[in-house]
């Protein structure tokens, strides 16, 4: 959206200060030493992030193997573990047990993004698009931190055999939460549930000019102050129908 400009001459994002904007959605880059994640971490991270790009071609994952023992990325620290179904991450006392999330998927399309560049910078519409077709699924959003960059990042959750399961669209990821958040370092900032989204495209993203990053953190926020302040938009009948439906189940 384009930017406006307030009395003090600073920019207007999404309706926020551009300031307060920057403080809230940026990334940061060179945090203090005490606030970094560990070495060892981001070499995991990345060596994952790798190793989830490519599809099961055994000839090609070999030469790929051989290939990254000259570099920081050693693709033999990650091994299939045949009892559990799942793949293992193993550096010195770090243990690291995941799945790729294109291995859920039929669709080409889906899984070709998954398995490339494409991925990247979609952690917030992706987990909008696919969170509703999960049942009990959540929209969870908040930072990771990777050595000293901390980033805002919004992942998908969901209970399975009395598990959190974490999906990260942009690493092709199905992870449980707690190996997620020994990976990551992640700190949630919001969550809601992922079927609020169909709803929200009608009272939201068609009355308020607003950026995926400020919905996934601000959701709850926003439809209360649409409730408190109907004046500020103009309803459709569809709206106000939904709005009285919140409002019931909110007594009962």
């Amino acid at each position: 959206m384009d930017k406006l400009k307030s009395k003090d001459n600073s920019s207007i994002k999404d309706g926020i200060n551009n300031n307060t904007y920057h403080l809230l959605f940026g990334d940061y880059n060179n945090l203090p030493k005490e606030e970094q994640g560990s070495y060892e971490n981001v070499i995991a991270y990345i060596t994952i992030d790798c190793f989830t790009k490519f599809q099961e071609k055994k000839i090609f994952i070999k030469l790929l193997k051989l290939f990254s023992q000259n570099s920081v990325i050693d693709l033999n620290k990650i091994t299939f573990n045949e009892k559990i179904k799942q793949y293992e991450y193993k550096n010195n006392n770090l243990t690291i047990t995941f799945d790729k999330l294109s291995n859920c998927f039929e669709d080409k399309g889906l899984i070709k993004e998954l398995t490339s560049n494409k991925r990247y910078g979609k952690c917030h519409s992706r987990a909008m698009a696919i969170s509703p077709s999960i049942e009990g699924s959540r929209i969870v959003t908040g930072y990771i931190t990777l050595g000293n960059q901390k980033i805002l990042h919004s992942v998908i959750e969901y209970e399975y055999d009395s598990k959190t399961i974490v999906l990260d669209w942009t690493r092709n990821l199905k992870i449980t939460k707690e190996q997620y958040i020994e990976l990551t370092n992640f700190v949630e900032l919001s969550s809601f549930e992922g079927k609020k989204v169909i709803d929200d495209i009608e009272i939201i993203f068609k009355n308020l000019n607003i950026g995926v990053k400020t919905y996934v953190v601000f959701r709850d926020e926003l439809i209360r102050d649409m409730q408190k302040n109907p004046h500020i938009f103009q309803p459709t009948e569809k709206v106000k129908k939904l709005f009285k439906h919140l409002e019931k189940k909110k007594k009962e």
